[in-house]
């Protein structure tokens, strides 16, 4: 592992150098995105000889991501990130994306698209831009107790808030194929699929659905809120409101008169 990380740290240093010298990436508006740039994928074989999140049949091995509908990708834009590893310590700010198919990150070097090491990375903090720091999206890896169909996951999941009670957002781009119908021919696609878990202390509980009866009951006193919940038009079918709500919930088991 700790040459792993040697070897991460070398090429992540290495794509930051590139990147925060070019000035090619220097927006109109005076931003400072990564132009989306995904043709190098399109001939890129989806099978590697590694089992896919989704377990398909082997013999998929000669599909490309060009013959699929949809991308697999988080975002159709490079963002600079902030990359932890495991020991939470920073290693360096690189352009970043989420390939949700096959849960890996991955950044340019050269021009090119590269595969960073998930094993060495715990945490992304993905920003808007270089100049405000503004924080898009974090996401963690090797969280505990999180489960998926019974089995024990290390997948990236997306982290809203910090506090006593935390929302995780785990999705995944299954490929998924067509029956095809009404003279329609068969093809394959990425399907969204979205998890989401409530983290309370060190343990991690499946949401079912989002819906009041389930985000309530994985909160210890949450129905004490209801009323709250209602006078503030709370929607627990949305996950921006489901935000609102676990973070007024923090609020109050963190507050010293509680």
């Amino acid at each position: 592992m700790k040459y792993l990380c040697i070897l991460l740290l070398s090429l992540i240093v290495g794509i930051a150098a590139k990147s925060q010298s070019a000035g090619a990436y220097q927006s109109a508006d005076g931003g400072n995105r990564i132009p989306a740039n995904f043709t190098d994928f399109q001939n890129k074989n989806i099978y590697t000889g590694e089992k896919l999140l989704n377990d398909l049949d082997p013999s998929l091995k000669t599909l490309k991501y060009g013959d699929v509908k949809g991308s697999p990708f988080w975002s159709d834009r490079w963002y600079f990130a902030a990359v932890y590893d495991i020991k939470n310590n920073f290693i360096a700010k690189v352009p970043v994306n989420m390939n949700f198919a096959n849960g890996k990150i991955y950044s340019i070097r050269n021009g090119d698209v590269v595969e960073l090491e998930n094993d060495a990375i715990r945490k992304v903090v993905i920003y808007e831009d270089t100049i405000s720091n503004q924080v898009k999206a974090v996401f963690l890896n090797f969280l505990p107790y999180i489960y998926l169909n019974n089995e024990k996951i290390n997948d990236y999941l997306q982290v809203f808030h910090t506090g006593p009670a935390i929302l995780l957002k785990l999705k995944r781009k299954e490929l998924a194929k067509s029956e095809g119908s009404g003279g329609m021919s068969k093809y394959y696609f990425f399907k969204d699929m979205t998890y989401y878990y409530i983290q309370v202390g060190n343990k991690a509980e499946a949401l079912k659905k989002l819906s009041a009866d389930g985000v309530l009951e994985l909160l210890p006193g949450a129905f004490s809120y209801k009323n709250w919940a209602s006078e503030n038009k709370i929607n627990f079918k949305k996950e921006a409101d489901v935000i609102r709500f676990i973070e007024y919930y923090n609020s109050q088991k963190e507050s010293p008169n509680k």
